[in-house]
């Protein structure tokens, strides 16, 4: 029976219009229990449709759809590649980090790829026809084949066949043809949106929409699995290379495991007894008269810290708020359940004595409720980046890395993206934009049914129709990855093995998973918000205290200078005049 392998999902950005759930809900149907997901040069994916072949019954096949090249050759070349198992997986992992942080993949600088299976589609780079040196090109092509395990570098045929020369010539180099059908739709009504996506991505318009809808049919879509197998042929030799990837590959994904980093100490110390020495060094230099019920209570917290083991935590956050403090960046004073821990407040973690307001510590750490800690960090958005860089200095390059996120194709956002597509002007654009009401999780099918402007505009003509129908089957995809607010995850283990990576900002790699999926494999995440109140704070602060020592030297205070006015409109109240600025200020001051 053939297994559908190679698919691009939506986390292909604007190159296919499949959402893993979906699809896996329909191959199902379709009578597949094996799927292959191959997104181009990412693993955005990995780990949502894990999960979800798991919950259907599917056997998962992970892969990816590479832009290769090889050696100095300036030929480059596609290629799919399969895990066979998870050290495949992690060498998977690499090959997507590879090119996605560094722009190119060099199989030639590959050590192994034999936990790897390769698929060449349709032999496309390393075709006798597209070389005038055919020695040359054995050369290469038996050079990438022996990076690969024996007869693990497959020829792919799609239904349509390759002429028999090409397939006989492939078998002279030892590399025998297999079943494959590229798929970026699950049906055929799909194409013309997937053909959208295409001209989004490239900024272009299509001339002539009822032209271009005809042209985008296609037989790369999810087809049934018997009806695919009875194309290939069921004793064909490409069919049964198809079945044997698909037999072969078995990657059981670690999920749930306890990635916790480790606090940098000398080898005579260890992370428990370093914390508690700390933590009673600065009881009382933060609680004025320390009493048994803080003496116990700090015991206590330190005990169930150590049980859950979590010591190495609070020393690495610890670290970050005293090397805010020693470089004079305003924190936050702390919110949520951390609140309730003296162990937090006691480090000037946070800045609320939760025995003098009677917080409970189980609501931060219940030894009887497995949970991670999670302690949000509240940092000046303009000092953000010092935090940052000095998390990648302490623990490395490799070991730290910031959490990526998607945006999607909203109601109003995908319509401006297809009226681009379609050609219509600015005015024409901001009126569909506009037919859209304003409410959250407003979605188009919400909205057609709120909005008379919006029915009207799309019954007007069938230009608009088709631009709804489509806006609608784009709604809700990823159309870029951006970096996550917050969340940034520090590691032992070189990050590279656990999850893929790619180029971010300022030198911090940026995790391919998003903050459900990096938690989903065991990685600590910690949220470092950089909030713009505290900037002003921090800002406002530094002014009067500088204002304040003019006056204690009897300095003039230059109300003309910028930084002055700045600092007065920013502390006095709202409505009062220029004239009672200098007043007010005094008033801060005193």
């Amino acid at each position: 029976m053939y297994s559908q392998l190679t698919t691009l999902s939506a986390y292909s950005l604007l190159q296919s219009t499949i959402k893993i759930p979906h699809y896996i809900e329909q191959a199902k149907k379709m009578g597949y229990q094996t799927l292959g997901l191959t997104d181009h040069n990412v693993l955005y994916g990995a780990v949502e449709f894990y999960q979800q072949c798991l919950a259907q019954g599917i056997k998962p096949i992970f892969g990816a759809l590479f832009d290769c090249t090889f050696g100095e050759e300036s030929m480059s070349f596609p290629l799919y590649v399969f895990a066979k198992n998870l050290k495949g997986y992690q060498t998977l992992m690499r090959l997507s980090s590879e090119k996605m942080i560094t722009e190119q993949l060099n199989l030639a600088a590959c050590d192994s790829l034999q936990d790897l299976f390769g698929l060449l589609p349709e032999g496309e780079g390393f075709l006798p026809s597209q070389h005038d040196d055919l020695e040359a090109n054995q050369k290469v092509l038996q050079a990438i084949s022996h990076k690969f395990d024996s007869e693990s570098l497959f020829l792919g045929i799609t239904s349509k066949g390759l002429d028999p020369e090409t397939i006989a010539w492939f078998n002279e180099q030892n590399i025998a043809p297999c079943a494959y059908q590229p798929i970026a739709a699950l049906a055929q009504e799909e194409a013309f949106a997937v053909k959208v996506m295409t001209h989004i991505k490239e900024g272009s318009q299509i001339e002539d929409f009822r032209q271009a809808k005809e042209q985008a049919t296609t037989q790369f879509f999810l087809q049934p699995a018997d009806q695919l197998t009875a194309s290939f042929g069921e004793a064909s030799q490409a069919l049964m290379n198809n079945q044997r990837i698909a037999a072969e590959c078995a990657v059981e994904l670690p999920l749930h495991q306890r990635l916790l980093p480790h606090y940098p100490l000398p080898a005579e110390e260890n992370a428990a007894d370093y914390l508690r020495k700390i933590c009673f060094e600065r009881l009382p230099q933060r609680v004025a008269h320390v009493t048994s019920a803080y003496e116990q209570r700090l015991d206590y917290e330190l005990s169930v810290i150590h049980k859950m083991g979590f010591d190495d935590y609070f020393l690495i956050i610890w670290d970050v708020m005293d090397f805010a403090h020693q470089q004079e960046i305003v924190t936050g004073a702390g919110r949520g359940s951390a609140a309730g821990a003296l162990v937090a407040y006691v480090l000037s973690i946070t800045d609320v004595d939760p025995i003098k307001y009677d917080l409970l510590f189980e609501r931060f750490l219940n030894p009887e409720r497995y949970t991670m800690p999670d302690i949000d960090l509240d940092i000046p958005d303009n000092r953000r980046d010092e935090i940052l860089q000095y998390v990648r200095q302490k623990y490395g390059q490799e070991y730290m890395a910031q959490i990526a996120t998607f945006g999607t194709m909203a109601a109003k956002m995908v319509l401006r993206d297809v009226s681009r597509v379609f050609g219509l002007s600015q005015s024409e654009a901001n009126r569909w934009s506009k037919a859209i009401p304003n409410a959250l999780k407003m979605t188009l099918d919400l909205a057609y049914e709120q909005s008379n402007q919006l029915r009207e505009l799309v019954s007007f003509n069938e230009r608009n129709q088709v631009m709804f129908q489509v806006a609608k089957i784009l709604e809700g995809l990823p159309r870029h990855v951006s970096t996550h607010a917050a969340g940034v995850v520090i590691s032992d283990k070189n990050l590279l093995d656990l999850v893929p990576l790619q180029e971010g900002s300022d030198g911090i790699w940026l995790t391919q998973f998003t903050m459900n999926d990096v938690e989903a494999i065991g990685l600590l995440k910690m949220d470092f918000l950089g909030l713009r109140n505290l900037s002003i704070i921090d800002n406002t602060l530094k002014g009067i205290k500088r204002i304040s020592q003019q006056i204690v030297t009897q300095k003039e205070i230059p109300l003309d200078d910028p930084a002055t006015l700045r600092l007065f409109q920013k502390v006095r109240p709202q409505g009062s005049s220029n004239l009672n600025q200098r007043g007010y200020a005094m008033c801060c001051v005193s």
